[in-house]
């Protein structure tokens, strides 16, 4: 069969809908194709055949007429045959009833990236008859060099070969009766090069190949939404101006991402910020690596939200749901002893409305075990002043797994925009100066003339916290945005004092980490609590102050090293977890902690926040451990009955 059979005359009928979206209509397509000319002409299905193939004639400027019967038939009737013909002038062409065509073809990235698979998805007429063959060859448009051909090769992964030239592809596809058909498709720019730091990551990535057969590896990854990023003009020029356009390209960004789940090879990953048109990009690609998922867009809009991936050939999924964890608080799900509280407090309730979060609930049964559990993506508010906020939410989280019998068996993901690390408390009698390093960074103390200098920011009088913004509070009016780094050196400045002359030092309050971590081991948040606070302060009114308590415990198996998951010029701390219930997991691996001293993004990392991972195993249950211990009584009862035997 020659490609070339696809430019000979002829034309195709395709069943179609046509007309305005939400009002479309049943449509006839016809493509004719003579002398090297294409035309397409829409008709009804309802309409007479007569009328559409005048407005063919019209096109060729010729009569034609069929070679059977059309008069007094609507054109659903008329053409609904495998065996007719059109006569224009003296030329007898085939009608095609509904053949396979390619009438669209997508590519998952328009910028091929090496060592990045890309996936092809083609679109296509032709419902009537199966294509008996569809063949993909991706060349080099350049030199028209084949990379790769075949029938089953929607996945091409660019090589070194392929850096720097423009890659395409041409689908064709047969049909009955010699019927072919091609279309064709080219990226928009030449393939990149994989960044050479990437090969690094990725070996630090690798599983522990000692690690039992029923290891399970999860991951959590916020991967920075395209709304956020150079898909608008805030994302570029005030979000993150300090990143190449290129780098911060979604188009890039995306084929790193893909990598980046690729390679860390989680058996489930959940992902936060995730659009629609990208998460379905994913799925096409990660759907030949084994993967099916879920999507869920936040409330309202929708434009991003949570995802989960999973390896089917080793879950299957029972049940899903989904959890609001904004709008109207009367709504949510707020058990009688609070509810009364939040719904009266007006301006919690107007800041609940603002909140857009959701949560994805999935039921999973292990395959290879025959185990199950419930598991959990989401992403908490994010405003800093928002602690109570988070409290809130992870209470309902935690509150509907009780409901659901989820207690004793559940992984919750995501990115829970609350960070972990204690606050300065209060300050003692003396400190010398000199240099403090902390971190990646060299943190330089000094007084000089009644001046306390902590890396040159000088400080007259006071030092306060503000829990809230996140901020350092200089002499009560001058807010210093803080880094993780700088954030411990102050801490450790403050835990010590200041001896200088002329200096009155304001003691900051004891500071616990936020309500909304000590809330994930199960802890209690009294209605003393100083972050209720917030409440009066940031939201104005009366204080909020309730009594939450969690039904049970989660672990977070993030490394003490771990100390920021989100890397930005005034912000770097840990937001992303992936906690367990310690009664049917435990930890027998943890992530490789990267060494970044960078804001993010970059070439090397897509998204502001780096992805965590944990792998895990099953506690074995009671009933095992009561079976081995059986059977070791039974092994010491043989063994000393034989003693006795032999003393005989």
């Amino acid at each position: 069969m020659s490609i070339g059979v696809e430019s000979a005359n002829r034309v195709e009928v395709h069943h179609v809908k046509s007309g305005p979206v939400g009002k479309e209509e049943n449509g006839i397509q016809f493509t004719i194709r003579l002398n090297g000319k294409t035309k397409t002409v829409m008709g009804w299905e309802d309409v007479a055949a007569e009328k559409t193939l005048g407005k063919i004639s019209k096109w060729a400027k010729m009569d034609v007429t069929p070679t059977h019967e059309i008069n007094g038939k609507t054109n659903a009737e008329a053409w609904d045959s495998g065996n007719c013909s059109l006569t224009f002038g003296k030329d007898t062409i085939p009608v095609f009833f509904d053949p396979p065509v390619v009438s669209d073809i997508t590519l998952s990235n328009e910028w091929p990236m090496q060592g990045v698979p890309l996936k092809a998805d083609a679109t296509m007429l032709g419902t009537r008859s199966n294509p008996l063959e569809v063949r993909y060859m991706w060349s080099t448009c350049d030199d028209g060099d084949i990379c790769h051909e075949g029938t089953n090769s929607c996945y091409f992964t660019p090589t070194e070969k392929e850096v720097g030239k423009r890659v395409g592809l041409t689908i064709t596809c047969y049909g009955e009766n010699g019927f072919v058909s091609t279309k064709k498709i080219e990226a928009s720019k030449d393939t990149i090069p994989l960044h050479p730091a990437l090969t690094e990551k990725y070996e630090s990535w690798k599983k522990n190949t000692e690690l039992p057969s029923e290891a399970i590896r999860i991951g959590s990854y916020n991967i920075l939404a395209d709304m956020f990023a150079a898909g608008t003009t805030y994302g570029r020029e005030v979000l993150y101006p300090y990143v190449e356009r290129d780098i911060l390209d979604q188009r890039y960004r995306f084929h790193v991402i893909l990598k980046d789940i690729i390679e860390m090879d989680c058996d489930i990953i959940s992902l936060q910020e995730s659009g629609n048109t990208v998460f379905k990009k994913l799925l096409s690609v990660l759907s030949g690596f084994g993967y099916d998922g879920w999507h869920l867009p936040k409330i309202g809009t929708g434009a991003e939200g949570c995802a989960v991936f999973w390896k089917t050939s080793r879950f299957t999924i029972i049940k899903k749901e989904k959890l609001p964890l904004g709008g109207d608080p009367s709504g949510l799900g707020f058990p009688s002893h609070i509810l009364g509280d939040i719904v009266n407090h007006a301006p919690t309730v107007e800041c609940f409305k603002t909140v857009v979060s959701v949560a994805q609930f999935l039921e999973i049964s292990d395959v290879k075990t025959g185990k199950s559990f419930a598991y959990c993506n989401t992403h908490l508010y994010f405003r800093p002043y928002g602690n109570v906020i988070r409290a809130l939410q992870l209470f309902l989280l935690y509150s509907h797994a009780a409901d659901k019998g989820y207690a004793n068996n559940l992984i919750l993901t995501g990115d829970l925009n609350t960070v972990t690390h204690s606050r300065p408390m209060d300050i003692k009698p003396d400190i010398t100066m000199g240099t403090y390093k902390v971190g990646e960074r060299d943190i330089e103390v000094n007084v000089m003339d009644g001046v306390l200098t902590i890396d040159g920011v000088k400080v007259e009088s006071s030092i306060d916290y503000d829990l809230c913004k996140g901020v350092f509070v200089i002499d009560e009016k001058t807010e210093v945005p803080t880094d993780r780094e700088f954030f411990d050196a102050l801490s450790l400045v403050l835990s010590c004092g200041v001896k200088a002359t002329g200096i009155d030092m304001k003691v900051p309050r004891v500071i616990q980490p936020p309500c909304a971590y000590r809330m994930i081991d199960g802890g209690v948040i009294k209605p003393t609590d100083p972050d209720w606070r917030y409440t009066q302060e940031y939201f104005g009114g009366p204080e909020l102050s309730l009594t939450l308590s969690v039904p049970f415990s989660l672990r977070n198996p993030n490394p003490a090293s771990l100390r920021k998951t989100i890397f930005t010029p005034g912000f770097g701390e840990v937001l992303d977890y992936t906690l367990y219930s310690p009664q049917t997991f435990q930890v027998a691996g943890t992530m490789s902690v990267p060494a970044v001293n960078e804001s993010l993004p970059t070439a090397e990392h897509p998204s502001d926040h780096i992805p965590v991972y944990v792998d895990l195993v099953y506690v074995l249950d009671f009933f095992f451990f009561f079976c081995c211990y059986v059977l070791l009584l039974w092994y010491l009862a043989l063994n000393l009955r034989g003693r006795g035997n032999r003393k005989h």
